[in-house]
Formats: C-alpha cells, structure tokens, sequence
C-alpha cells in the first residue's frame, strides 16, 4: 500500500496533477468507462489469445529491418553465405535493435505489438534459418528464430478465465473510453 501511495502521488507531482485536477480525470475516467460499458463484448477466441499471449510459448528472435527489398534480399544473401546474422545487423538495420545484432523481444503467436507476418514467420521457422524478406511498416525485415520458450506448467485456461476476462474488460474499456473522447 505504501509503494502503490507513494507511485501515484509520483505520476501526479510529474503530470502536475493537483488535488483538483486529479479529481476530475478520475470522474472523467470513470463516466467514460460507464459509458461504454456495456459495449464490451468477450468472446472466447479473444480469452484464449489473451491466455496465449500471457501462458503460451513465445519465440526468441532476431531482426534486421531495411528500408527496401533490395537492402533486405542482400542482408538474406550475406547470411546465407556465411555472415553472422548479429554483425549483419548492426551493418545495415534501421530498427533499434541493431546495436544490440538484431535481438528484439519475444514474439507471442498472438501479440498485436507484432505485424501478423511476423509472427506466422517465427511460429513457421526452423530455429536458426533466417526467413524474408517480410513486409513489415518500417520496410521489409529478415528475421531469425534463437529459440522458444515454452512455460514449465501453465495453469489451466478455465482456472484463469475469470481473470483474463476482468483484464481483457478492462483493456477493451479503455480503447472505447478514449474512441468515445476523441
């Protein structure tokens, strides 16, 4: 309680949110989630991605983002012929991860973060055969699977869909809140 006290009054003196102000998003927030709550509608496919995202395995990858196919069809043929996929990217990828040879965060089969080309792409690959170019919104993208890690002992989907469902609730709520405000 003492954390959580001492984290909001840190966010308001930050946002400069008075005593008065404060109030008022608070009320704004809440009649706006009053609003559109009973638009929410949780379907059982939107439950299981959830659980998915959440208790699923996920791939460790790398990446290297190029602003054209050109640029990404000759990083695919240096590492085909032998280069190493990290020196590779930090060669020519224009995405942050290139100082750090291409690694990004893992990918979840049903993350939203990720194009849905990248994801089938690293659910599809063979580990260590890099795979593209991929269309993605920066340019075109080579990935590379490292592995997957899958959960020792996930806990069962019905154990948790009550869970799931308040947190997908509230996420869904926020999105229609600020549909609704703007």
């Amino acid at each position: 309680e003492d954390d959580a006290a001492r984290l909001r009054m840190q966010l308001r003196q930050d946002r400069g949110l008075g005593d008065e102000r404060f109030a008022r998003l608070l009320w704004r927030s809440a009649m706006l989630r009053a609003l559109v709550r009973d638009e929410v509608v949780l379907t059982d496919d939107a439950l299981r991605a959830l659980y998915d995202l959440r208790y699923g395995p996920v791939r460790r990858a790398r990446v290297i983002v190029t602003r054209t196919m050109s640029q990404a069809q000759a990083a695919l043929a240096r590492i085909k012929e032998g280069d190493e996929f990290s020196r590779v990217a930090a060669e020519v990828s224009v995405d942050a991860s290139a100082r750090t040879g291409g690694v990004i965060a893992p990918i979840s089969r049903s993350d939203p973060a990720w194009p849905q080309a990248v994801r089938e792409a690293a659910f599809g690959a063979t580990t260590r055969a890099p795979i593209g170019p991929l269309a993605v919104e920066t340019g075109y993208a080579v990935l590379m699977v490292d592995g997957e890690d899958v959960p020792a002992s996930p806990p069962d989907f019905e154990s948790v869909r009550a869970l799931l469902g308040e947190s997908l609730r509230v996420r869904e709520e926020r999105r229609l809140s600020d549909r609704l405000a703007r």
